[in-house]
Order: structure tokens, then sequence, then C-alpha cells
């Protein structure tokens, strides 16, 4: 989840309590926008949320409470979207940063991806691997998209029963940065000047 500065929050793939072997509890927060990287209801259950927010679930660019969105076509897996279909990515241009939710992508971008992307301060990424980017691919991706900060996702914390490579995947980089907190709060002018990685715990 994003909050802005003058308080507009923004949810990012918002998800079914308990759905499929995931142990995580319900998201309380009230979203101003929501955004959905796919339909699948780990990623796309929008009608949980509380409040009306704008709901943003497919390619384009899009405005809201003074925020610029765009989606970016990508896929879910390695074969163009044949196995499990399409994937989408956010931008979104907050407090002077760009903030990039990879949501399920499955592969390395493309350079159509990366001119779409553009230069990117706040990186979220999967690196869980099976449906997602796994831990070499996602260092891959942070190297194609040099972001100031890269907040690894998608992995297993314990809490699953599906077969997603655990915590332990994160060893693969040792410059990874432990904050011991579910958040963290980013200005422009705090960006470190070389991409560092943090590991937040779990917000739920």
């Amino acid at each position: 989840m994003l909050v802005t500065d003058n308080g507009t929050s923004i949810v990012m793939d918002p998800f079914e309590p308990h759905f499929y072997g995931r142990d995580y509890g319900t998201i309380e927060e009230t979203a101003d926008i929501a955004t959905a990287s796919h339909s699948h209801r780990d990623h796309g259950f929008v009608s949980i949320l509380k409040g009306s927010p704008s709901v943003f679930a497919k390619a384009g660019h899009f405005r809201s409470d003074d925020i610029d969105i765009w989606g970016i076509r990508s896929f879910h897996d390695k074969a163009q979207g044949w196995e499990r279909g399409d994937n989408i990515i956010f931008c979104y241009d907050v407090d002077g940063m760009r903030v990039c939710h990879l949501g399920d992508l499955g592969h390395i971008l493309s350079s159509g991806q990366l001119k779409a992307i553009g230069n990117v301060d706040i990186l979220i990424l999967p690196v869980g691997g099976r449906s997602t980017l796994d831990p070499e691919e996602g260092k891959a991706v942070i190297e194609q998209l040099k972001p100031s900060i890269a907040i690894p996702m998608h992995f297993n914390t314990g809490r699953l029963t599906l077969p997603c490579q655990t915590a332990h995947v994160l060893t693969a980089w040792p410059d990874i940065q432990q904050t011991g907190s579910a958040e963290i709060e980013v200005t422009k002018e705090e960006l470190p000047r070389a991409t560092a990685v943090f590991l937040l715990d779990e917000a739920i």
C-alpha cells in the first residue's frame, strides 16, 4: 500500500484472505485507488476494500486524485502469457517519485517495457519463483531498472502451503537491509544513490 504526502492511499493487488493456501488476514485500510495486475483472487480481489476506490486493472495511462498511473502489459510466465495469462505492471508518480509494482511478472523485461516504465525510484518486485521471477531473475530486473530502492515480495514467509521459495532466497542478496517494520517512509531527497534492497515485515 502506498500513502502519499496528502493522504491518498493506493492499494496494489488486493487479495482474498485465506485463499488457496495463504494464511494472511483481511485488508482493513480504506483505499482511494486500487490497482490489480491480473484477475486472480490473490491479486485482484478489489471488492474487499473499504471506501469507494478508483480501480485500474488494464494497460494505459490514467489519472486519479492528481496521481498519474501507467499500466504496462507484460506476462505472468515466460511463454507470452500462454501458461498463466497477462500481467499488468503499474507505475505511479507520487510526491516527485516513480514507484513501480511489477505484480506477478514472470519474465525479464523487454526493451519496450523498459522504455514504458522509465526511470524508477522505488521498485516492488516478486522473487519467489514458481509463477513469478525467482531471486536471480529478480536481481536481473533490478539491474535492468536500477531503482534507488528495491522491495522484494511474493516469496514464502512460512505462511503459505504453495511451493514458492522461502525467505532464504534473499540471502542471494548480501546487501539486503532488514527494516524491522512493515512500512518505510521515503522522500525524494532521501533516496539512496545506489540501489538499496529493503526487506519489509508482513503487515497482516
